[in-house]
């Protein structure tokens, strides 16, 4: 398969008015989003506030980078990490973008989340808006939960593999917030232009939209991890994170 040629703009592209004192830099603003992206190809583990027993958190030999997060062989053993400091904060009207890829190497022997959260533990939370996975099960809900109450819904159609690479993604765009959920492309993006985002039928991923009730306004962090649900190692590698928030500086 050949690589596809890209479009070549010499003197550079612009989204900041001329005037301006970026009106002349030749690539777009990146302040007018805070984003944290990471492919994995470093860890340091005094970034992020890791919970466990006696599991790992590890950079794996990937092509692209990831992280692999293993369990201890005990019942409940949580490895989890949780970004520091918190440092995206949704507002109403503002953009809130999140993606994760990876994988279970037992998609029903354990219990996942990934997404923004802060407070409590890290399974329970405070504050948050997450992709949850119940042990036993395969299939996901997004979570929406602010001081300890929550908005769950059900990601209909999808399930985890195990030892296959998903997609778990959400969008708020000012006034919803919308989930992506896919095993069948590497980023589940939409194969025609939808339209609406109520027009899952032309994506590959299913979709699900959720209104904002117990919609969080406090400062969220990146967190992904797993808990075992036997007496058994279990393993989440993840290929790369995303997270982005719409910010008025």
């Amino acid at each position: 398969m050949s690589v596809s040629k890209p479009t070549r703009y010499t003197k550079g592209v612009s989204n900041q008015p001329s005037y301006s004192p970026l009106g002349d830099f030749p690539i777009p603003s990146p302040l007018a989003a805070h984003i944290y992206i990471n492919d994995f190809d470093d860890y340091h583990a005094g970034e992020w506030t890791v919970t466990t027993t006696t599991g790992t958190t590890a950079r794996l030999a990937f092509n692209g980078g990831a992280l692999i997060q293993t369990t201890a062989a005990t019942l409940n053993d949580i490895q989890s990490n949780v970004k520091n400091p918190a440092s995206f904060t949704p507002v109403a009207g503002q953009g809130v973008w999140f993606m994760w890829r990876g994988q279970l190497s037992n998609a029903a022997g354990c219990t996942l989340q990934v997404g923004l959260q802060t407070g409590g533990t890290f399974l329970a939370p405070t504050d948050g808006i997450y992709f949850t996975k119940a042990a036993a099960a395969t299939s996901v809900s997004l979570v929406i939960r602010a001081s300890s109450v929550s908005t769950t819904v059900a990601i209909p159609t999808f399930a985890f593999a195990d030892a296959t690479n998903a997609m778990l993604a959400f969008y708020y765009d000012g006034k919803q917030v919308t989930a992506w959920a896919s095993t069948s492309a590497s980023t589940g993006v939409p194969v025609t232009n939808p339209g609406t985002a109520n027009s899952p039928s032309v994506y590959t991923a299913t979709t699900g939209t959720q209104t904002l009730t117990n919609f969080p306004t406090a400062n969220l962090s990146v967190g992904f991890g797993l808990s075992a649900s036997s007496a058994t190692v279990r393993t989440m590698t993840t290929d790369y994170i995303l997270a982005a928030n719409e910010i008025i500086r």
